[in-house]
């Protein structure tokens, strides 16, 4: 599965509720190493009146490939996505990262 044919995926679902920074660049603090995080998302007025927190989160998409437990390349994104929350982007720290690994069709 390819890492852009999933983008393409989420973006067609997310981008009416979400305001979405593609590719944004960012600083993991303790090191001071450049980072690129697949998207910076934001809720729309819509979904913070329904009790969404208006807060900026990101997400990184990934298809880790395989199925059940086990899987190194699982491995490797949990800790990019963990790395992500300890990064700065454009001075700010997102909520939290999520990982994005595709629907179950695919």
């Amino acid at each position: 599965m390819s890492e852009a044919k999933l983008k393409s995926y989420l973006m067609q679902m997310l981008s009416s509720h979400f305001q979405i920074r593609p590719e944004v660049e960012g600083t993991f603090i303790p090191y001071g190493t450049k980072v690129i995080l697949n998207y910076l998302m934001y809720p729309k007025p819509h979904l913070i009146e329904r009790g969404f927190d208006p807060v900026w989160f990101g997400v990184e998409v990934k298809w880790p490939g395989g199925r059940g437990g086990g899987n190194p390349k699982g491995l490797r994104v949990a800790y990019q996505a963990i790395t992500y929350h300890w990064s700065e982007f454009d001075g700010e720290m997102p909520a939290f990262v999520v990982i994005y690994p595709g629907p179950d069709e695919f």
